[in-house]
């Protein structure tokens, strides 16, 4: 059994030749003939979810340990038996606890071969980082050196194995779970020797199409972690995380992401598909109208561009909030011709519960000990802790405004 969240559990002592042609399943229930769906049945769209080999993930290190010894803080340090640098195998004794660094997070999971006793059970666990010191008050959750798992909330994003006791060893992963993880905890009810271990990672295979790089080591960590940040995340729908008890595709998140998606990867046919699924949710009634008027708004703008002597075309009108797919076109045909657009679909369509949504926005108000001010043309939205810096943003604009009408 498995599922996202929780992970799986395979018993391999029940294995069968179920899936091939010669099966006896005269055993089994007659299967149940409906003729009372009326949709249409298509074809799967969108890129393919699969493990990517080009992007599998070797052990750096696999560190053994037994038990924990004190250091002073709440959980102590996990006491280290063994530690195996570039090795993808090891063997594992009962009472012993195997933490394995692919030094990258990604999602997927973790494929391996095992040669052990039958009846043998393994415990994976999943997380994206070590404890650090094992101090309750620092945010650890268990001994230094161990896996990190309070963020994963209510998820167990485990993977329980039991081996049938082949004598060759037996070779798995999972097919009904996917975690965000870098490190692996393994545990056995009894010795066991594991090799081959990899972690597989598990993504909308899209081609990637850009690359980036600088003289600057740090810079190209940043580029990477975007890349892996997208693989990640881009499984099926555009995910928020791909670890905790969420992994929802959020609007909002996505909506920050898109343009930087589309430059890294041809995304197009992962877009359709998850653009698709919103309107279907949309038909079911769960996204609201829009309130206020858009279209006001932006022959408002239009005109005060125009009053400047600034080219409409050459700015991008911006609508967010109570958007709805088909109102967002809509107001992209009114204004063609007239202004750029671009849309920040957030508030409404990222809300799939049918209730009213709140709008929680947080506003700064100071920065490095530095005055911010949020200005807005709508009473109430405008804010600033500091008067005197309201006043010099207020001369500020006027003056700007003065010499761009000069020239």
């Amino acid at each position: 059994k498995g599922d996202i969240y929780n992970g799986e559990t395979y018993d391999a002592r029940l294995e069968s030749n179920w899936s091939e042609a010669d099966f006896d399943d005269t055993d089994w229930f007659a299967t149940a003939v409906s003729n009372d769906f009326q949709g249409t049945i298509r074809a799967f769209e969108g890129p393919a979810i699969k493990a990517v080999p080009a992007l599998a993930r070797q052990p750096k290190t696999i560190t053994i340990y037994e038990g924990t010894k004190s250091n002073g803080k709440t959980y102590g340090a996990i006491n280290t038996v063994s530690e195996l640098i570039g090795q993808n195998n090891f063997q594992l004794k009962a009472g012993q606890t195997a933490i394995i660094d692919l030094a990258q997070n990604a999602a997927g999971w973790v494929s391996f071969t095992a040669k052990g006793v039958r009846g043998t059970r393994l415990r994976f666990r999943f997380g994206e980082m070590p404890n650090t010191t094992g101090d309750r008050n620092r945010g650890d959750d268990g001994p230094a050196g161990s896996v990190y798992t309070e963020n994963l909330r209510s998820a167990e994003a485990s993977l329980y194995y039991t081996l049938k006791g082949a004598e060759e060893g037996e070779s798995f992963h999972p097919t009904t779970t996917f975690m965000g993880f870098r490190y692996i905890e393994v545990v056995s009810s009894a010795d066991v020797e594991l090799t081959n271990v990899v972690g597989e990672t598990v993504t909308s295979a899209m081609d990637e199409r850009s690359s980036f790089k600088t003289s600057h080591p740090d810079v190209n960590q940043l580029y990477s972690n975007c890349m892996w940040g997208q693989r990640s995340n881009f499984v099926d729908v555009p995910t928020d995380c791909p670890q905790r008890d969420e992994r929802h595709g959020w609007t909002g998140d996505t909506q920050v992401f898109a343009n930087v998606a589309t430059y890294n990867t041809f995304a197009p046919e992962f877009y359709a598909k998850w653009i698709a699924d919103l309107n279907l949710a949309r038909v079911n009634g769960c996204y609201c109208n829009i309130v206020p008027d858009p279209f006001a708004w932006g022959e408002k703008m239009i005109a005060h561009f125009k009053k400047y002597g600034v080219d409409p075309m050459t700015k991008v009108l911006l609508f967010s909030d109570g958007l709805t797919f088909d109102y967002a076109q809509e107001i992209a045909d009114y204004f063609q011709g007239k202004a750029k657009t671009s849309f920040g679909i957030g508030t409404f369509v990222s809300n799939d519960t049918c209730v009213d949504p709140l709008n929680i926005v947080i506003k700064l108000q100071y920065v490095n000990g530095s005055p911010v001010a949020k200005l807005s043309d709508s009473p109430g939205k405008a804010m600033c802790d500091d008067p005197d810096y309201l006043v010099y943003l207020k001369n500020s604009v006027a003056f700007r405004l003065e010499r761009q009408k000069d020239k």
